[in-house]
């Protein structure tokens, strides 16, 4: 997880969540900067974030990355490297290309991004990781989704 010195507590409460799920994640909010996060890059089994320049950081490191595009257009703003996938909304995303673009799309294309999207994506670039869906169908919404992970 990370984030900049104002992110610290929001970022150790979400870390907590997911311990709490038994997914191990690494804390890396506040004064860590880049070479860290880079360095923790060249050791992790999974990166998954909306798309940024810390998702580009993990794609060219070679990272297992997994993008998420919302209203981002992926041929535009996607992953380059050589274990990184995106993952868009299958209706009315990709429309976004120089951020000036919102007029008359949806807002809400983040919250249109499967879980099983998600998880065939991490299949394609991170083969070796186990990745199980834990709630039931009927369950899931952006509020409650819930993963586990293991190896």
């Amino acid at each position: 997880i990370t984030g900049g010195p104002a992110d610290l507590d929001q970022c150790t409460a979400l870390r907590q969540r997911m311990a709490a799920a038994g997914i191990e994640v690494e804390l890396l909010c506040g004064p860590s900067g880049l070479k860290a996060v880079a360095a923790t890059f060249q050791t992790v089994d999974l990166v998954v974030s909306v798309n940024t320049g810390i998702m580009h950081l993990a794609a060219i490191i070679g990272a297992p990355t997994i993008s998420l595009n919302g209203p981002t257009a992926t041929h535009r703003y996607g992953p380059v490297g050589p274990r990184a996938a995106s993952v868009e909304p299958r209706d009315g995303g990709g429309f976004l290309h120089f951020g000036f673009e919102f007029d008359g799309n949806p807002s809400d294309t983040m919250l249109q991004i499967s879980v099983a999207d998600v998880l065939d994506a991490i299949a394609r670039v991170a083969p070796s990781l186990v990745i199980r869906d834990t709630a039931p169908p009927e369950a899931v919404t952006h509020e409650t989704e819930s993963l586990t992970a293991a190896k």
